[in-house]
C-alpha cells in the first residue's frame, strides 16, 4: 500500500476538482494548504545540521519537485485573482452591490480599492512564479545528485 498515494486521494475526495467550488470548499482548502505549511514548520525544525526527513536523496528530490510544483499551481491561482480584482472594481461602478456605504449615506465606489488588491495579487504572482523558477533550478541539481547517488 502506497501512503503517497493514499493521503493524495484523500485530498482528492475532500477537495475534488471537480467541485463543488462553493465559498466555503474554496476556503477550506485555502486552510487545509495553511495548515500543511505549519505541517511542513514543524517537520522541519532545525534540530541538527541535517534535516532527518530528507537524509534520503530520493525524498528530498521528490520534496522540492512537488513544491515547485505547488508554487506554480499557486501562479496561476494568483493571476486569476489578479482577473478577479479587476472585475470587481468594474462591476463596482455598475452596480452598489460592490459599493461602500459613506457616512454620509453615498456609495463610494471600490474600484480604486481592487486595483491596489490586484497589485498584491500580481505581486503576489510574481513571487510565486520566481519561487517556482529557484525550486525547479533545484530539483535539477538534485536529479543529478540523486542519479549519481542511485549509481553507486
Amino acid at each position: 500500500m502506497n501512503t503517497n498515494i493514499d493521503r493524495v486521494s484523500a485530498v482528492q475526495q475532500l477537495f475534488p476538482t471537480t467541485g463543488p467550488h462553493t465559498p466555503d470548499q474554496v476556503i477550506a482548502a485555502a486552510e487545509a494548504i495553511a495548515e500543511l505549511w505549519r505541517y511542513l514548520g514543524h517537520a522541519f525544525q532545525p534540530r541538527a545540521a541535517v534535516i532527518e526527513p530528507l537524509e534520503n536523496l530520493s525524498d528530498a528530490y521528490s520534496f522540492v519537485g512537488n513544491l515547485a510544483l505547488a508554487d506554480q499551481r499557486a501562479t496561476e491561482i494568483l493571476q486569476r485573482l489578479t482577473y478577479w480584482a479587476a472585475y470587481i472594481g468594474d462591476r463596482s461602478v455598475d452596480t452598489q452591490h460592490y459599493g461602500i456605504t459613506d457616512p454620509d449615506g453615498s456609495i463610494d465606489q471600490i474600484q480604486s480599492l481592487m486595483n491596489r488588491v490586484k497589485s498584491g495579487f500580481t505581486d503576489a504572482s510574481a513571487a510565486y512564479e520566481l519561487s517556482h523558477r529557484y525550486l525547479g533550478r533545484a530539483h535539477e541539481q538534485l536529479a543529478f545528485v540523486f542519479t549519481n547517488d542511485d549509481e553507486d
